[in-house]
């Protein structure tokens, strides 16, 4: 109910406005007043509206850091803390200039509005104004950069235990696919020429290359038998087509091949993906572990969120 009237109240305040508008404007007519025409009385009202609605803008920003300023969630790790702060930090620099600026730029707009007995002074350069837009931002980067930096590098000098528990986090779009290892606690090797229906990860093992490759022999044959039933009476674009397919299938099994003869295969790492699982949208991970996350994706580059729940 509130929200109608909110938005009742939004309406008739523009239909309003527009009438008030309409009104200014048939009263200039009658006055034989050109739009252009801008009168001293017009400047005032315009300058001294600019500092209303500066005062306006600022009590409305402040409003909203009080009500809201609390934005970021409890962090979840120590390190979530240092980026909370270096966050924060962001913000009161942002928040100094954005006033700063502002304040110069309706003032400015204040002071020196449009007066005829009054001219603009006007020079084509200033070292002095160069220096000084120039070095205390680049200060002020420098201070940000090499303040992030310290965190990055705190972050990231934490090694690792000799054996961290290992999830891979796979995503594709519309879907987050995460792999736990079996019971030899070890993440199989994948390969993405495995990628099927049955196999959405690339899990390399002995079974899934023989039915990656049974799959795309079956494929080959039907598109094969199409072509020798139907390929006289086939338009040359499709026929070409079809033929184009049976050749990258083909391809794609000599990937396949390459994959199962590779060193990896040698070394019996495949004999690792047998058992691992597969859970999709929920992460469960044991208490006062360390985790190693392993991020791959099959189109583009997504963001990972983690909103953790003790149970």
């Amino acid at each position: 109910m509130f929200s109608l009237l909110v938005l009742i109240t939004i309406v008739l305040g523009v239909i309003a406005a527009v009438q008030l508008s309409k009104v200014y404007q048939l009263a200039a007519k009658l006055r034989n007043h050109r739009e252009e025409d801008i009168s001293l009385a017009d400047n005032k009202m315009n300058a001294w509206l600019m500092l209303v609605w500066m005062i306006v803008s600022f009590a409305t920003v402040i409003y909203f850091y009080i009500a809201y300023g609390d934005f970021l969630p409890e962090s979840a790790s120590e390190h979530g803390k240092d980026i909370d702060m270096l966050f924060t930090v962001n913000i009161v620099i942002i928040t100094i200039v954005f006033f700063i600026v502002h304040f110069f730029l309706f003032y400015f707009a204040w002071k020196y509005y449009y007066r005829e007995d009054r001219k603009a002074f006007f020079f084509a350069h200033s070292t002095k104004l160069e220096m000084i837009w120039t070095v205390i931002p680049s200060i002020v980067l420098a201070f940000i950069i090499i303040f992030g930096l310290r965190i990055w590098n705190d972050i990231t000098a934490d090694t690792i235990s000799e054996n961290p528990i290992q999830v891979e986090v796979y995503s594709k779009q519309f879907d987050w696919t995460m792999r736990y290892p079996g019971a030899d606690k070890e993440l199989g090797f994948s390969n993405y020429n495995l990628i099927s229906g049955t196999n959405p990860l690339g899990i390399v093992s002995d079974d899934l290359i023989d039915a990656k490759l049974l799959e795309l022999d079956e494929e080959i044959a039907g598109i094969q038998e199409k072509l020798e039933i139907q390929g006289d009476f086939l338009p040359p674009s499709q026929k070409d087509e079809l033929e184009d397919k049976v050749y990258r299938l083909q391809r794609h099994k000599l990937r396949i091949n390459d994959v199962s003869m590779s060193k990896q295969a040698a070394s019996g790492e495949f004999k690792a993906g047998k058992d691992d699982k597969l859970v999709k949208g929920e992460l469960h991970l044991p208490v006062g572990r360390e985790v190693e996350f392993v991020f791959n994706s099959r189109d583009v580059i997504h963001s990972a969120y983690l909103s953790l729940i003790h149970i």
